[in-house]
């Protein structure tokens, strides 16, 4: 598929459309239709189902989670920790697919990446965010069809911008 990218201007400046809040359940308002639809697919809030380590399961051929030593697809929350016991990916499956955020975090805690699935595919906003909390890149994703990536430096200014030509933006 081809790209097309273009390098930003001396003194231009776009702003970032968000920073971290670590307070936040999404970190943008543009996942919030898809995430509806994610959570409305799960039987239980997803406070209340079950948290295993990524240990404790493992992905077979078929590309699904099952939890370790079963034919059991896994449906709940995952979570990584490092060798200190802080968290570095959380992720949510249902039946074994990724379908929900992941996020994976530095290993002080600071976000450093999320990504929304729907159905094990990637949709909507993928966001990346340089140590200090501001965003360093952001992709727009359609139903695993890549749309459109921004990058910043880290002084907040827009310095590359791709899309898929064949995709109106």
């Amino acid at each position: 598929m081809p790209l097309v990218s273009c390098t930003m201007p001396d003194g231009f400046i776009e702003e970032p459309t968000k920073e971290i809040d670590k307070n936040l359940t999404l970190s943008s308002g543009k996942n919030s239709l898809i995430m509806d639809q994610v959570l409305s697919m799960f039987s239980a809030p997803l406070e209340n189902l079950p948290v295993i380590d990524i240990g404790s399961g493992e992905f077979r051929k078929d590309g699904r989670f099952y939890l370790a030593s079963t034919d059991q697809t896994y449906t709940g929350q995952v979570i990584e920790e490092n060798d200190e016991g802080a968290v570095v990916m959380t992720a949510y499956f249902l039946d074994g697919i990724p379908n929900g955020m992941m996020r994976r975090y530095s290993a002080s805690g600071t976000p450093v990446m999320e990504t929304l699935y729907l159905n094990g595919i990637i949709s909507g906003v993928k966001t990346k965010w340089f140590p200090d909390g501001k965003i360093h890149e952001e992709e727009i994703w359609s139903e695993g069809i890549f749309k459109e990536k921004k990058i910043w430096d880290t002084k907040g200014r827009l310095v590359r911008r791709e899309f898929n030509p064949v995709l109106p933006i």
